[in-house]
């Protein structure tokens, strides 16, 4: 399952205090896998910080690269952040083949 940050009404219908694509990655991020795991982003099991750093993240994105993308694994979620140049970077979470969720 892919779930795309600008489109987590597939999830659940938009929810005005959820970070919207202007909000940094990082809070994108926790709030997609939170949204799939159907938790708040403060309840989640993982810290983001022990699978990548946030802070070289922002920092990549922020170079303003016209093609970029990052994927890493954060609570058995295949995280891809991608920044194509045309607007803010674009968070997409996968759960993962070999999770073995129920």
């Amino acid at each position: 399952m892919s779930v795309p940050h600008d489109r987590l009404s597939v999830l659940e219908p938009m929810n005005p205090s959820r970070p919207d694509a202007d909000s940094p990655a990082s809070e994108r991020i926790l709030d997609c896998v939170a949204a799939a795991e159907g938790t708040e982003p403060a309840d989640l099991e993982e810290r983001l910080y022990d699978s990548v750093d946030a802070d070289a993240l922002h920092a990549l994105l922020a170079h303003g690269s016209s093609e970029l993308a990052v994927e890493f694994t954060f609570c058995d979620y295949v995280v891809t952040v991608a920044d194509t140049g045309a607007g803010p970077a674009v968070v997409e979470v996968a759960e993962r083949a070999s999770a073995g969720r129920d």
